[in-house]
């Protein structure tokens, strides 16, 4: 590449809806004053077909010199679409990424290269690891259909999901996919949710569709705050997977709101009801606080529920 010619075109006779095409900038007003002031300081890289200049590298130098009206610098090169791919992604390697330009560039190489190549060449300039657990994760998530996408992009579905969504089939994934749009899971609410689904749906030996039919769970409706939705659908979820837990869990709530009533008092289970012990606490940040504390402990002390609650999971 070093050797070819430079070429001074036209910008119009510039294609830039190429493929390689990753990570497409407009030239901002910053952009467009350096070019107006210190001219087009490094060449665009392009392949010429058919009188015309197809863009590999400097999407937004040729959108400045179309707006600015000004002769474009142009290198030649010949390459096939992996060599495209990736001399944009070198020429573009001082940008912050993100996962939505992470999931374009690995879907443009899974289509022209394998997954040999993919790890081994494309990951390290997207800064993921060859050998690392995110590697897995993100080959996971390209055997999952393209509709998915967006979701991720979005920040609706963590990548995260790829490797249990993949086992559902296209059926199953069309059941779940609703739960996700317009929402924002977490990392770990998303696993569980999907998870605990799949993980009942085989031991039931019912689709996932039916267990979320038959125990009405419904996507997140315009007027349900959505992290209130997300608590709702993994509850429900978890609810399937572990029905004894879940009601002891429930149980706990109301007992533990009982006993604490009226005060700032806190209590959480701890080892999933399996010792009998609970966590009391009280967050102090001054004596003030400290007094109050000590003047409701007593009541709560007095509480006829807590040997209700230390025995919740054990009574058999």
């Amino acid at each position: 590449m070093e050797n070819s010619p430079l070429n001074v075109i036209d910008p119009a006779k510039a294609d830039i809806n190429t493929d390689c095409i990753l990570w497409p900038q407009q030239p901002d007003e910053n952009f467009l004053r350096s070019i107006s002031e210190y001219g087009q300081l490094c060449p665009v890289i392009a392949l010429e077909q058919d009188g015309r200049f197809r863009i590999v590298a400097g999407y937004k130098r040729t959108l400045a010199a179309l707006k600015l009206g000004i002769e474009l610098n142009v290198i030649v090169i010949e390459a096939d679409p992996v060599k495209c791919g990736l001399i944009y992604m070198q020429e573009n390697s001082g940008r912050a990424l993100n996962d939505a330009m992470r999931l374009s560039a690995f879907r443009y190489f899974s289509k022209i290269s394998d997954v040999n190549f993919i790890k081994d060449e494309v990951a390290p300039m997207l800064g993921i690891k060859a050998r690392s657990k995110d590697m897995k994760l993100w080959l996971a998530w390209l055997e999952l259909p393209e509709e998915f996408d967006s979701l991720l992009v979005s920040g609706s579905l963590p990548l995260a999901v790829a490797p249990i969504l993949k086992s559902f089939s296209s059926e199953e994934r069309s059941t779940v996919k609703p739960f996700f749009e317009n929402m924002g899971w977490s990392r770990s609410n998303a696993v569980n949710f999907l998870t605990w689904l799949y993980e009942f749906s085989k031991y039931s030996g019912k689709s996932i569709s039916e267990l979320i039919k038959e125990n009405n769970i419904l996507p997140r409706t315009e007027d349900e705050n959505p992290k209130d939705a997300v608590s709702r659908l993994t509850a429900q979820a978890k609810s399937i997977r572990y029905p004894h837990l879940s009601s002891l869990e429930s149980e706990f709530s109301s007992l533990s709101s009982a006993i604490i009533s009226g005060t700032w008092w806190k209590i959480n289970s701890t080892a999933n009801f399996e010792s009998g012990d609970s966590e009391i606490s009280f967050r102090i940040r001054s004596r003030s606080d400290l007094e109050k504390a000590l003047a409701t402990l007593n009541g709560v002390a007095a509480s006829s529920d807590w040997e209700k609650l230390w025995n919740l999971g054990r009574e058999d």
